[in-house]
Formats: structure tokens, sequence, C-alpha cells
């Protein structure tokens, strides 16, 4: 018998060595729905775990989805380029003078500008 996976936000772990309760349904929904969300949940509420399945998704790891929802739903023969920031990893970490500039330039870069009101 498998056990619950406690802990673990590892999607791959969890489909090789744990019980996993298929959401998948909610996944594709999301990616789906081409709207941008914003995961504000409690810790341990399985905001990385999500994270993980989505990187999996997009990367067509096809056998990782096997006997899941969105096994025939999903083209498998498309990847995506997937990035991801662990945010726990920035604990304590700061940026140099010349870094928080790039970083800066390349948000003004992106950002929307507010109407100037005269």
């Amino acid at each position: 018998m498998r056990n619950l996976p406690i802990g673990i936000q590892s999607f791959s772990d969890i489909r090789n060595n744990y019980i996993y309760v298929d959401k998948t349904i909610y996944i594709y929904d999301v990616v789906m729905s081409g709207k941008v969300y914003f995961l504000s949940r409690p810790k341990r509420f399985g905001k990385s775990l999500l994270i993980d399945t989505l990187k999996c998704l997009l990367e067509s790891k096809k056998e990782l989805f096997e006997n899941l929802w969105i096994y025939d739903k999903w083209d498998w023969d498309k990847k995506y380029p997937v990035v991801k920031f662990d945010m726990g990893s920035f604990i304590g970490f700061e940026f140099s003078k010349g870094e928080k500039n790039i970083v800066y330039a390349e948000w003004e870069k992106t950002a929307v500008s507010e109407p100037k009101v005269s």
C-alpha cells in the first residue's frame, strides 16, 4: 500500500511512490482559461506541488500523467519553456545596486504605465 505524500512537493516523486488524488481537470481549466492567477494560500496548502505539476505538464512528461484525467486531452507533442523561481532560496539574498537597476529597468519595460492626469 502506498503512503500519503506528507511534505512531498515533487509531482514525479508522488506519482511514482505515493497516493495521488487526480486534480488534473482543474489544472486543465486553469491552463486553458488563459488568465493570470495569483496563488495566495496558507502554508502547506499544495502551491509548490501545483506548480511542479504544471511544470511537468508543460514540459510534456507524458509518462507521469498516465491514467489521469488529462492524459488523453493534452497535446504531448508540444513542449513549453518553463522558468521556475523558488522564492524560499531568496531568504537573506540582497541585490547589489547594479542588479537592482537591471531588475527595475526590465520591470519598467514590461509594466503598464498609468495614464497621466493633468
